[in-house]
C-alpha cells in the first residue's frame, strides 16, 4: 500500500488538538442541492466538457470551497465516494481533487466507501483508497485517503487488507452499530446471548490492539451512530 507518515490516529488527534474541534465535515454533493449560481456556470460548460465532466467539475469546485471554509474549524473531512463514482471517470478524478485539496489544508481524509470483500478484491479496494497498485515500473494509483469505512459482514478476512494498511499510516473505521433505520434488522440480532454488533465491536478491539498511537487511540475504529444511544452504552 502507499504509505503515510506515522499513525493515522495520531494525525487525527493532532488535528483535533490543533483546531480544538472534533467536527468531521461530510462531503456528499448532490446536484439538485448545489447553489444555483454554481450550477448555472457549470451547466454552461456542458457543450465543451460533456455532462459527466461538467457535473464532476461542479462537485469538485463546491467541495473545495467547503474545505477552504472549514479548514480552521474542522478536524477532518469525509467525502462519500458514491456521489462521485456515479459520474464515472470524471467523478473519480473530481474525488481525487477533493482529497488533494483537503491535504493541502492539512485535513485528514476519511473516505466513506463502506467496502467489504475478500482476498484479491479486498486488496484492490484498499489500493484504490490508499495507493500502491502494481504498475509496470513502480506502484501507482490510489486516492491517498488517510482512512476508509468498511463493512465487516463477510468476516475478519474481508478487513485484513485495510487493517494491514495501518502499518503504512492508514486508518479504518468498521461499521459496528450504524445510524440507518434498518440497522437493527441484523445488528441487533442476538447470537451467543448478545447482539451481533457487540461481537463486531469485540472484533474491532481485537484488530486494533496492535496499532495504537502515542495518544492512546487505535488506527482501527468503530462506526457507531448516535441515533441509537441505548446501544452505544
Amino acid at each position: 500500500m502507499g504509505s503515510a507518515p506515522g499513525h493515522f490516529s495520531d494525525r487525527l488527534a493532532e488535528s483535533i488538538l490543533r483546531r480544538r474541534s472534533v467536527v468531521c465535515v461530510g462531503l456528499d454533493p448532490m446536484l439538485e442541492r448545489l447553489p444555483p449560481e454554481l450550477l448555472e456556470r457549470w451547466r454552461g460548460r456542458v457543450p465543451e466538457l460533456g455532462d459527466e465532466a461538467a457535473v464532476a467539475g461542479c462537485f469538485s469546485e463546491f467541495c473545495r470551497g467547503i474545505i477552504e471554509a472549514v479548514a480552521d474549524a474542522a478536524a477532518c473531512v469525509k467525502p462519500q465516494a458514491a456521489f462521485f463514482e456515479q459520474y464515472g471517470a470524471p467523478g473519480w478524478s473530481a474525488l481525487a481533487e477533493v482529497v488533494r485539496c483537503a491535504h493541502d489544508h492539512d485535513l485528514p481524509v476519511i473516505l466513506d466507501v463502506k467496502r467489504g470483500d475478500i482476498a484479491s478484491t479486498g486488496v484492490a479496494y484498499a489500493r484504490a483508497a490508499f495507493g500502491g497498485a502494481p504498475g509496470f515500473t513502480a506502484p501507482v494509483g490510489g486516492l491517498d485517503a488517510d482512512a476508509v469505512t468498511v463493512s465487516p459482514y463477510l468476516g475478519d478476512d474481508s478487513l485484513e487488507p485495510f487493517v494491514a494498511a495501518t502499518a503504512e499510516g492508514r486508518g479504518v473505521f468498521v461499521l459496528t452499530r450504524t445510524s440507518n433505520p434498518g440497522a437493527a434488522t441484523l445488528q441487533e440480532q442476538e447470537t451467543g446471548g448478545r447482539a451481533l454488533y457487540l461481537h463486531v465491536a469485540e472484533l474491532v478491539a481485537r484488530l486494533g490492539a496492535a496499532s495504537t498511537g502515542r495518544y492512546g487511540y487505535s488506527d482501527v475504529g468503530a462506526v457507531a451512530g448516535a441515533t441509537a444511544p441505548a446501544s452505544l452504552r
